[in-house]
């Protein structure tokens, strides 16, 4: 019986997880998706990632003001996607090491409650089942996913 049950591996629940970890309590987290939610997989980060990737292409045309001057300056898409999956997974990568250190079991797959102690994690057609004495849900909205 774990500790701690966490349904949803973005902002909130990895961060719940690595706390109650770092305090010495079993947790689990289950995640359908990739470790950092949607806001680091096709959200947040993604997009300030190409937004920043944008705002240094067009310091081009304000550059001369501070002394620099762009000599054919181009936007390569393909690397700032290139930049932008870099990103993500080194993130991911941090997260993965977080649990890892704070010794937080992560499961991939789809999370379902039996009863009201006992979250059933679904992975890969495969069903596991786990109970905790709390849970927490962070979960976002399934439009999003």
């Amino acid at each position: 019986m774990y500790d701690l049950i966490i349904i949803g591996a973005g902002p909130g629940g990895y961060i719940a997880a690595e706390r109650a970890g770092a305090r010495g309590k079993s947790v689990l987290l289950i995640e359908k998706g990739e470790l950092g939610g949607v806001c680091l997989n096709c959200g947040c980060i993604p997009t300030k990632t190409l937004l920043n990737s944008a705002k240094i292409y067009k310091y081009k045309d304000k550059g001369e003001q501070f002394g620099v001057t762009f000599k054919d300056a181009v936007f390569n898409l393909t690397k700032a996607m290139e930049w932008k999956r870099n990103v993500i997974e080194t993130q991911r990568k941090g997260i993965a090491f977080l649990m890892k250190k704070y010794k937080v079991e992560v499961v991939a797959g789809e999370a379902a409650f039996i009863d009201k102690n006992s979250p059933l994690g679904k992975k890969y057609q495969k069903s596991k089942n786990y109970s905790c004495r709390l849970f927490a849900f962070y979960s976002s909205d399934k439009r999003n996913r």
